[in-house]
C-alpha cells in the first residue's frame, strides 16, 4: 500500500494512487458523486464481523437494495449477468467492475486487480487482497454472494429467503448477524449479543432513521435528510442523536456535489466547495481557508485520472503545482509534489510497485526495490532500501512468520556493520491473532 505517497497535503482533499480524488466528506472530484460510509456494528479483534452502510449520490441503483435508494451494506455484492460474454460485479461501495469473456477467460481493465472465474453454476471473484467471494447462479440475471473468505481462511456465509433477501450472515467463529424485513426494506439487525438495530424509512423508501440498541428506543442514532424535488435521493445532511448536523452537502443542477461542511449552517466547519468547469473538465476545489486548487484530468482505461493540481497564490503563499502520470495499465508511474520533488514507480501487472525512485535527479535520490511473494502476490518477499534489506516469510494463510532485516552498509569503524541481522518472529492463535 503506497497511498501515503499520493495524498495531498491538504486534509480536505485526498489523492489515491489509482488517480482518483475526493474533497470534503467526501465528494468525488471527477464525477461529483457524494460518498458517505458508516459502520453500525463491528466485533473486536482480528477477523471482525461487521455491518456497514454506504451511500452514493450518483449510484445507478441497478440492484434494489433493502436499505432503500442509493444505500448499500457491505454484504450487497452482486454479479449482474448482462449476457453470455459480459458480467458486471457490483461492489458494496457502489463501484461497478465490468468483465468480458475473452476466449475462456473473464477479463477486466488492466488497472483493476480482480479476477473472475466460472465453474458450472459457481462464480468466484478474487480481489487484490486474495479475498475470495463465491456466487451461485440460480434464476434471473442477478447473482448474490454466497460466501466471503479472507486469505487466512476466515469465512462469512450468507443465508437468503425465498425473496432473495439476506436473512443471516454466519462466520467461522459461529457468530451470526440476523436481518428482518418489512415490505422489502431492512428494518432490523440483530447482533450475536442479541442487540437490535432498527431502520426506518420515509414514505418514498429513503432511509431516514437508524436506532442503535445503545440508545432508548425513542432516540435515533442517525437521521438522514435528502434533497428537493429535483434531486429527491440526494443526501443533504446527517444528524446525530442530539439533533446536531454531523455532515451537510449541497448539489448543483446536475446532481453533483457542490459543497461539503460539518457542524450545521451555523458553523459551516471545514467548508469545501467544488466548481465544475465543463468546458475543459477541470475542477476547482476551494477549502475552508479560501485556498483554491484546480484539478486537471486525462482518461486512462476508461477512467478519468488526475494529471495535475495547480494552487492559486494567496496573500501569503505563492502559486504551486503537482503533476501525475500513469503507465499503459493505468497505474501511477510518476508524481511531482508541491516542492518539485519527483517520484517514479515501476509497477507489476497488479499495480504493485517493484521499484520506487524518490527525489529523482537530486542529491537525496533514493531507490527502493520490492519483490513479491508468488503465493500471495500482494505481500512482499523482499524490500531493499539503501543500507537495509528486509525479507519476510509467511504461513499457508498469508500471516507473517518472520521479518529479517540485514544491514548492507559498509561501515567498518568501530566495527563492521555489513551483514548484521535482526529477526522478528510471529506466532498466532486459532483466531489469527
Amino acid at each position: 500500500d503506497r497511498s501515503y505517497d499520493c495524498n495531498s497535503t491538504d486534509a480536505s482533499q485526498t489523492i489515491s494512487c489509482d488517480g482518483s480524488a475526493g474533497a470534503g466528506e467526501p465528494i468525488d472530484i471527477a464525477s461529483g458523486n457524494v460518498y458517505y460510509g458508516v459502520t453500525d456494528y463491528k466485533t473486536a479483534g482480528s477477523n471482525p464481523l461487521v455491518f456497514a452502510r454506504s451511500y452514493n449520490s450518483s449510484w445507478l441503483n441497478t440492484y434494489a437494495s433493502a436499505l432503500g435508494p442509493n444505500w448499500r451494506s457491505n454484504f450487497n455484492r452482486v454479479l449482474d449477468i448482462i449476457s453470455a460474454s459480459k458480467v458486471i460485479a457490483e461492489r458494496a461501495d457502489g463501484r461497478q467492475i465490468t468483465f468480458t469473456l475473452n476466449g475462456s477467460a473473464w477479463v477486466t481493465d488492466t488497472d483493476v486487480d480482480m479476477t473472475l472465474t466460472k465453474s458450472g453454476s459457481t462464480w468466484t471473484l478474487t480481489d487484490a487482497n486474495n479475498t475470495v467471494e463465491s456466487y451461485t447462479t440460480t434464476s434471473g440475471n442477478l447473482v448474490l454472494v454466497d460466501s466471503i473468505t479472507l486469505r487466512n481462511g476466515y469465512t462469512q456465509t450468507m443465508t437468503y429467503n425465498g425473496s432473495k433477501q439476506l436473512t443471516a450472515v454466519s462466520d467461522s467463529y459461529s457468530r451470526t448477524l440476523s436481518f428482518g424485513y418489512t415490505s422489502g426494506k431492512l428494518t432490523s439487525l440483530t447482533t450475536p449479543e442479541s442487540k437490535v438495530f432498527t431502520y426506518q424509512y420515509k414514505t418514498n423508501g429513503l432511509l431516514e432513521y437508524v436506532l442503535s440498541p445503545a440508545e432508548p428506543s425513542t432516540v435515533y442514532t442517525y437521521r438522514y435528510l435528502y434533497g428537493d424535488s429535483s434531486h429527491t435521493n440526494a443526501l443533504t445532511a446527517v444528524y446525530n442523536r442530539y439533533g446536531q448536523a454531523i455532515n451537510e452537502w449541497s448539489y448543483d443542477d446536475y446532481g453533483r456535489g457542490l459543497t461539503s461542511s460539518q457542524g450545521g449552517s451555523s458553523l459551516n466547519a471545514n467548508l469545501t466547495t467544488i466548481t465544475y468547469d465543463d468546458s475543459n473538465g477541470n475542477r476547482i476545489i476551494t477549502n475552508a481557508l479560501g485556498v483554491a486548487d484546480t484539478y486537471s484530468f486525462a482518461t486512462s482505461q476508461g477512467v478519468r485520472k488526475i494529471t495535475g493540481v495547480s494552487r492559486a497564490p494567496t496573500a501569503t503563499t505563492p502559486s504551486m503545482s503537482r503533476s501525475f502520470a500513469y503507465d499503459s495499465n493505468g497505474y501511477m508511474n510518476s508524481q511531482t509534489d508541491w516542492n518539485g520533488n519527483s517520484t517514479t514507480y515501476v509497477n507489476n501487472t497488479k499495480g504493485n510497485p517493484t521499484t520506487i525512485n524518490e527525489a529523482v535527479g537530486s542529491s537525496a535520490a533514493r531507490t527502493t526495490t520490492i519483490a513479491y511473494n508468488t503465493t500471495w502476490p500482494e505481500l512482499p518477499d523482499t524490500i531493499t532500501v539503501p543500507g537495509l534489506t528486509t525479507t519476510f516469510t509467511y504461513d499457508s494463510n498469508g500471516n507473517m512468520l518472520t521479518r529479517t532485516g540485514t544491514d548492507t552498509t559498509t561501515q567498518t569503524v568501530p566495527y563492521s556493520t555489513n551483514g548484521q541481522t535482526r529477526t522478528w518472529t510471529y506466532t498466532y492463535n486459532s483466531t489469527g491473532q
